[in-house]
């Protein structure tokens, strides 16, 4: 998984995570870290593959300013990912 992880409003996303388990009666107790998910990688990749992925993003990641990225979140939408599977779930909007 390519992910970001953020700097700022990780509270606010645990809040809303134990929101969510309590609402959908989830009991996963896995440790949650807030995260911005930018792509997913093969799992068919060889290990040259994943490597030079690896230099791609890092070399990406280098020229881009990350810690200037904002945005604000007014939809989320809640995807179940089960053995390379997705299914949408939910769909929740800001008031």
């Amino acid at each position: 998984m390519v992910y970001l992880e953020l700097k700022d409003g990780g509270e606010e996303m645990r809040e809303l995570l134990l929101q969510l388990r309590n609402k959908l009666g989830g009991k996963d107790t896995s440790m949650f870290v807030p995260h911005l998910t930018i792509g997913r990688i093969s799992k068919d990749l060889s290990q040259e593959e994943y490597r030079n992925v690896a230099k791609d993003i890092s070399r990406v990641s280098k020229k881009l300013k990350l810690d200037e990225i904002e945005f604000t979140v007014d939809t989320i939408y809640l995807i179940e990912s089960k053995d390379g599977d997705y299914s949408f779930k939910m769909k929740f909007e800001a008031l």
